[in-house]
């Protein structure tokens, strides 16, 4: 299959996985950023963004 990716996508984790750094980074338009590491520009860029549920409480925590 084709995987066709034509919008800026970022996908966020609470810690960057050897696995998940190697699976991303020849994707074109994809950006990967643990939740320590994201700032508004990253998200308002973004198209897509996906978050695991644990970046998603680590963002939180540092917001409050």
């Amino acid at each position: 299959a084709n995987l066709k990716v034509d919008r800026n996508i970022l996908i966020v984790v609470e810690e960057l996985d050897e696995n998940v750094v190697l699976a991303t980074r020849n994707l074109n338009n994809v950006l990967l950023l643990s939740a320590d590491e994201i700032n508004t520009m990253d998200i308002v860029s973004a198209k897509v963004l996906i978050a695991t549920e644990s970046a998603v409480k680590s963002i939180e925590e540092a917001l409050v």
